[in-house]
Parts: structure tokens; sequence; C-alpha cells
């Protein structure tokens, strides 16, 4: 289910989507063979329908909740992408980024 939505993201979308998993504008062209993307169950305590997708860009994970539809995946995933904020850490000091 999730690569069928992936497929229909605009390509803006699908930039922000790497962005949004990796912390890449771009996949990085002389490393493309070490790119690798996990994309895990996302554990929920409720409804997986309420809840956002999880990146963790350090290590190019997504964490997805078990969702009923493709149309809530896609609604959910492009919710995340479009309000992808960066939150810098330790003062203005780049430690850590959190996605949400």
């Amino acid at each position: 289910m999730f690569w069928e939505v992936f497929d229909d993201l605009t390509e803006d979308q699908k930039k922000a989507f790497l962005w949004f998993v990796t912390g890449f504008e771009r996949v990085p062209v002389l490393d493309l063979e070490k790119f690798k993307m996990k994309i895990k169950d996302q554990q929920v305590q409720g409804p997986p329908d309420q809840f956002y997708p999880k990146a963790h860009t350090c290590f190019s994970d997504l964490e997805l909740p078990l969702y009923s539809t493709k149309e809530i995946m896609q609604t959910r995933l492009t919710e995340a992408l479009s309000s992808n904020k960066i939150i810098f850490k330790d003062a203005g000091t780049e430690l850590g980024r959190c996605l949400v």
C-alpha cells in the first residue's frame, strides 16, 4: 500500500518525503548504492488512523501506523510532509533535528 501512495505523490511531495525521511534534499549520487530506507510498522496506543508517520533521519527509517485504507495513509503522509518543521536543540546548535 505504501508504494502505491508514494507513486501518487507529486514531484514536490517526493522531494519533501526524501527530506522528511533522510534530512537530505537529494539522494547522494555517489553513494546511491548505500542509500537504504527502512519502512517499519509504528506501534501506537489507539486507533492507527489517528496517528501520523514518524521519521528517524539518522537511520532513514520511516515508521507508519497500520492504516486501515490507502486514502487515510495518503492523507496522513501528505499532511506530515506539508507540516514538516525543523527544531534545533541545545541553544541553537544543530545537535539534533526533530521532524514534527
